[in-house]
């Protein structure tokens, strides 16, 4: 911020004012990407504030909705979130990537809602404006997202769709980190059919993918999704193998406070040799939802 006080006696003050709501912008996602949330809350007001003149950019109003939405989302303050969301969709020009990432976030907010078919409607809104020549990276946040949001909603065969073409994007990308994340959405995607074998395959795949590029956090989450498979699939042995190792990791982060009191009953579960599953998935839920665990802005249900 202190930057801005050197700007040139020509900037305006409304330049200057739209400059420091960008700035504060940038600090509350800073802080929102380290669950600093009271200090991620206060920059954002400080951006509406500055923002709160209607001729302010429609694209610094879209990004300040955008995280506000975000924001919320994490709080489980979900109509807010949704809100917030629709603000962002409607400021973002009709084409361009700032409305691509509003309706990947309004799709996440349905999903958190439970509307597994409005996050499709927003996800396939998503993928038909970026278009199949996009970005690369662009387009696969968008298809593995829509590829979870038809999972969900029982579409399986549209889905395997965009996952095939997720996969072949990042074939021609040739990149690690990418492949790890399309073997978690591929294995998710294979446990939602009963393909058990498969969706062990593909989520160890990635745990280790993500292991080796030293991203924890997404192997954690990884694991705990592999429980999953191996509890519903056989009961609790190999699951609280899985646990046993994850959840002191896990309890390392600072979840929400409905995930964290998920987290500790299962840790007690867990240590009294029992894999509760509601328990479980509580705390699969709550862990999507944290900023750094976003599977491209994955779905969390």
């Amino acid at each position: 911020m202190a930057s801005l006080g050197s700007l040139s006696p020509a900037v305006s003050a409304r330049d200057r004012a739209w400059l420091e709501a960008r700035a504060w912008l940038a600090v509350g996602d800073a802080h929102r990407l380290v669950f600093d949330l009271v200090a991620a809350e206060e920059a954002l007001a400080n951006a509406a504030v500055l923002l709160v003149d209607p001729e302010a950019p429609s694209e610094l109003r879209a990004e300040l909705a955008w995280m506000r939405s975000g924001l919320r989302r994490y709080q489980r303050r979900l109509p807010e979130a949704l809100a917030f969301a629709d603000e962002a969709v409607d400021l973002c020009p009709a084409q361009g990537g700032a409305r691509v990432m509003a309706l990947l976030m309004r799709g996440q907010v349905w999903s958190s809602l439970g509307e597994s078919a409005q996050a499709a409607n927003d996800c396939r809104a998503a993928v038909e404006e970026l278009g199949p020549a996009a970005e690369p990276y662009c387009r696969l946040s968008a298809v593995q997202n829509l590829a979870l949001a038809l999972m969900e909603c029982g579409c399986v065969e549209e889905a395997r769709k965009y996952l095939a073409e997720a996969k072949a994007l990042v074939a021609a990308m040739g990149q690690p980190e990418p492949r790890w994340h399309v073997q978690w959405v591929e294995g998710l995607l294979a446990a939602k059919c009963g393909r058990e074998e498969e969706a062990k395959m593909c989520l160890k795949a990635a745990q280790a993918g993500f292991e080796l590029g030293q991203d924890a956090w997404h192997a954690a989450i990884v694991a705990l999704d592999l429980a999953m498979v191996w509890l519903r699939q056989t009961g609790d042995g190999e699951a609280l193998r899985i646990l046993a190792k994850v959840l002191p990791h896990l309890a390392t982060f600072r979840f929400e406070a409905e995930g964290l009191v998920a987290l500790k009953l299962l840790q007690k579960a867990a240590g009294e040799g029992r894999a509760n599953i509601d328990l479980l998935e509580q705390v699969r839920r709550s862990a999507r939802r944290m900023p750094s665990a976003q599977l491209a802005a994955s779905s969390d249900r």
